[in-house]
C-alpha cells in the first residue's frame, strides 16, 4: 500500500488527554468507515489510528488521538505533526467496517475507541438514515465523552438513533 502525504490542518484538544487531528491528504484516501490509517514515523515504525470521519467525506481525515502524560507512542506522533505540519500515512486498514443492510446495529465504544464507531455512525446516517442504531459510549467521567452534546443532538434529529452514554 502506498504512502499518502497529509497536511496537518489542525490539532485541537477534545479533553485534557484526547486531541482531534485534522488532515488533508494530497489525494483522496479510499477507505471504509470503521477503518484505520497507519502513521509512518519511520520505515519500520507505523502507528495505527482510527479514522473518525465517514467514508463519504474522504477529502479529509479526522483522527482522535489519546495522549496521556508519559504516552510517548501517541505523544511522538502529535509532536511530529506539530513540528513538521505534514505526515505520511497509509490506509485504510482493518475490517471493523459498516456492513450493508437494514438490520439493527449496535455500536459499543470506550474512550478514543469511539472514533471508529463515530465514522460508522456518520456513514450509516448518510446512506441509511432509517436503520435502527444504538450507540453505547463509556468513559471514566462524562467529560471524557468529548462528542456527548453532538450525539445528543444527532439522536434528537434522527429518530432511529439511540445514544446511551
Amino acid at each position: 500500500m502506498s504512502q499518502i502525504r497529509c497536511q496537518v490542518e489542525g490539532i485541537a484538544p477534545l479533553t485534557k488527554t484526547v486531541y482531534r487531528v485534522d488532515l488533508t491528504p494530497d489525494v483522496s484516501l479510499d477507505f471504509q468507515s470503521g477503518q484505520y490509517v497507519l502513521v509512518h514515523m519511520a520505515e519500520d515504525d507505523k502507528r495505527p489510528f482510527s479514522i473518525a470521519n465517514a467514508a463519504h467525506d474522504n477529502n479529509r481525515l479526522e483522527l482522535h488521538i489519546g495522549a496521556e502524560p508519559g504516552n510517548s507512542y501517541a505523544g511522538e506522533v502529535l509532536e511530529r505533526m506539530r513540528q513538521e505540519k505534514a505526515i505520511f500515512i497509509s490506509g485504510g486498514h482493518g475490517q471493523a467496517t459498516l456492513q450493508d443492510g437494514d438490520t439493527p446495529m449496535i455500536l459499543v465504544a470506550g474512550g478514543t475507541g469511539f472514533s471508529y464507531t463515530y465514522s460508522i455512525l456518520m456513514q450509516s446516517l448518510k446512506v441509511n438514515p432509517n436503520r435502527e442504531v444504538t450507540l453505547y459510549w463509556g468513559g471514566k467521567h462524562l467529560e471524557d465523552l468529548y462528542y456527548h452534546k453532538e450525539l445528543i443532538s444527532l439522536a434528537a434529529h434522527h429518530p432511529h438513533l439511540t445514544y446511551i452514554p
